[in-house]
């Protein structure tokens, strides 16, 4: 009997201890659940958060990225201009800057002998007339005495090819011409004195007076054009006409000179009211050229 009540009692101890256990391990299982949950909402709190600020670090990220990479892009587009702008620059063309013409030249005609050209001729008297308005220019007169224009051409050191074009077509004489002898010879260059130093100076030209040019104001017209190609600018000259001593027409010849040279052009026989052969004339047609020259704009202002 009384082992019966000691394995009863045994028996509901274990009960006891076994329920207890189960309810302590029930309690612990159930608290374990609430931290495994808790932790998982803390975790996934975390991750949002983790998210969250990636996105906006990503966000600032790319701005700036954006913003670096814009100003590069203006940086890159200034770098560009500029190098633009200095190669531009190098490789422009520089100004023009129009250099000061401080000579005229004379060639043509003199109407005097040739050992008194330089004291009296019209390039003299010109020079006179600078100096008067104190008018700094230096003046070269090339001008030949009683010679035709082929002999002009020749001092001025024209191809010697084109002055025998002119001869030929002269001696060849289609148009059966009374020639005279400035249609067929030419001054020997021995006879003359080919140096000069005036390729930069205001070309001043006044030639054919004698013939030379076969009657026909064209071809006087080509061989002015000759003596104007050896000057270094052939911008700035001045022709000026006389009627020739030859038999010509006068008007044909004068509107043939007006339609090739322009504003260019000074027919003398208009302003003078002597001979060129004489002094009182060579003074008429120099006062006449420097006022030209005034009007076109050729001589600088005295001092």
């Amino acid at each position: 009997m009384k082992k019966k009540i000691l394995y009863g009692g045994l028996c509901l101890l274990l009960s006891i201890l076994l329920g207890g256990f189960l309810f302590y391990c029930r309690k612990e299982e159930k608290q374990q659940i609430d931290e495994n949950k808790q932790l998982r909402l803390q975790m996934a709190d975390n991750v949002q958060s983790v998210m969250a600020n990636g996105e906006s670090v990503m966000e600032d990220g790319l701005a700036s990225d954006v913003g670096e990479q814009e100003e590069s892009s203006v940086q890159e587009e200034s770098t560009v201009q500029e190098e633009s702008t200095v190669q531009a620059s190098g490789s422009a063309e520089p100004e023009a800057v129009e250099h000061e013409i401080t000579m005229i030249s004379f060639r043509g005609d003199s109407f005097l002998q040739d050992d008194q050209v330089q004291e009296k001729g019209i390039g003299a008297l010109v020079k006179k007339k600078l100096e008067d308005q104190q008018i700094d220019m230096q003046v070269r007169d090339y001008s030949m005495y009683q010679a035709g224009s082929m002999a002009q051409l020749r001092l001025a050191g024209v191809d010697e090819t084109a002055i025998e074009g002119y001869l030929k077509r002269h001696t060849d004489n289609e148009n059966n011409m009374e020639l005279s002898v400035y249609e067929t010879k030419v001054r020997a260059a021995e006879d003359m004195n080919l140096e000069r130093d005036d390729q930069e100076a205001i070309p001043v030209i006044c030639m054919g007076y004698y013939g030379g040019w076969y009657n026909d104001p064209e071809e006087l017209i080509k061989q002015i054009q000759d003596i104007l190609g050896t000057y270094a600018q052939q911008e700035k000259y001045l022709v000026a006409g006389l009627y020739p001593s030859v038999d010509v027409d006068k008007e044909l010849y004068k509107t043939k000179m007006e339609e090739a040279w322009g504003d260019h052009y000074l027919q003398l026989d208009d302003e003078i009211d002597h001979s060129p052969s004489k002094n009182e004339g060579r003074e008429d047609i120099a006062a006449a050229v420097f006022k030209k020259l005034q009007n076109l704009g050729y001589l600088p202002t005295g001092e």
